[in-house]
């Protein structure tokens, strides 16, 4: 594991949404902290450091992490890179890595695990999760990678679209549901999750839908944590 601050060179000011990439015989990526802090589940070996902090994208040097030890080390962000960054060029993002092996079903549920357990303790953080007020929640997510989270204020459903629209044209009934849909690289991920709609095939209705909020997430010794959101689009 490496770990350690991500700061300003010239005013030492702890710098958050820092993009941090160590590549070696993998690509792993950390995020900062609001305090600047990051770290990295890596295994043993040579890696060559990344930090991406707005429009700057400079190499960070060559670190050696050795096994059951954690390396620190603090990474200096140019001022004048600091300065021109804008807020939403500061926002954590999940770069591209090489096309390896594809993520497992187990880390996949993992992770859609970790998004609904954050949702059931606040449904605010949900776009229009003011409109999920049954009892059981029906959810989709791509891949059919669901695993429903022990703990939780809200029961979830685990469905689908075929089976939500079977209901649908059964009971003449729209049929509300949260839609999940991740995107993994290496060890960082984007989540796509909002209310959604499904009509029934005869209905002449017309819904406006839907708000789906884009989000970060880093996972460190096998779990899964939000680390920043990054949009949130309607159409």
């Amino acid at each position: 594991m490496v770990e350690g601050n991500v700061v300003d060179e010239l005013t030492r000011r702890p710098l958050w949404g820092a993009t941090i990439i160590a590549r070696g015989r993998a690509e792993n990526v950390g995020i900062s902290d609001e305090s600047g802090r990051y770290s990295i589940d890596l295994r043993p070996g040579a890696y060559r450091l990344r930090v991406v902090y707005g429009e700057s994208d400079v190499e960070a040097g060559n670190i050696e992490v050795a096994a059951q030890k954690t390396l620190l080390r603090d990474i200096e962000v140019s001022h004048f890179a600091v300065a021109e960054a804008t807020a939403s060029a500061l926002r954590p993002y999940c770069p591209s890595s090489p096309r390896g092996v594809a993520p497992s079903h187990a880390r996949r549920a993992a992770l859609v695990s970790a998004v609904l357990k954050r949702f059931a303790d606040d449904e605010a953080v949900i776009p229009d999760g003011r409109l999920l007020t049954r009892i059981r929640t029906p959810v989709v997510s791509d891949g059919d990678a669901i695993s429903l989270p022990v703990s939780g204020a809200r029961t979830y459903a685990r469905t689908s679209l075929r089976e939500l629209r079977a209901v649908a044209d059964r009971s003449g009934q729209e049929q509300l549901y949260l839609g999940i849909e991740v995107e993994l690289e290496g060890t960082c991920a984007t989540v796509k999750a909002g209310v959604h709609y499904v009509i029934p095939s005869r209905s002449t209705r017309f819904f406006s839908c839907c708000c789906n909020t884009i989000d970060i997430y880093e996972e460190a010794d096998g779990r899964w944590a939000f680390r920043g959101n990054v949009d949130e689009r309607c159409r």
